[in-house]
């Protein structure tokens, strides 16, 4: 009976560390799955935001180069009557042209 005994809680032993492991992989699962759904609302968020930057910047962009043709076409237009303002307008072209490239 003795010999049953031991046999039994070695049995019920190495049944219970199983179930434990069990256990500890599946608690090691869901945190897995909580860091990545984190992860992936934060790149969605990040993602967003780059989007808006990129379209923010498009504005930038499309806004710069249509104040430059406008000071290009003032440029055009004074520049017979006085050059002195035509060169102000080219100047303050180039300056948008340098300002658009950073």
């Amino acid at each position: 009976m003795n010999t049953v005994k031991r046999l039994f809680v070695s049995f019920k032993h190495q049944i219970d560390s199983v179930a434990a492991d069990l256990e500890d992989h599946q608690a090691l699962v869901a945190t897995a799955i909580e860091e990545l759904d984190t992860a992936g609302a934060d790149t969605k968020i990040q993602l967003n935001q780059l989007r808006n930057q990129i379209h923010s910047d498009q504005q930038k962009q499309k806004s710069v180069a249509d104040e430059a043709a406008l000071w290009a076409d003032r440029a055009v237009q004074v520049r017979e009557q006085d050059e002195a303002k035509a060169l102000d307008c080219v100047k303050r072209m180039q300056g948008l042209h340098t300002a658009k490239r950073f």
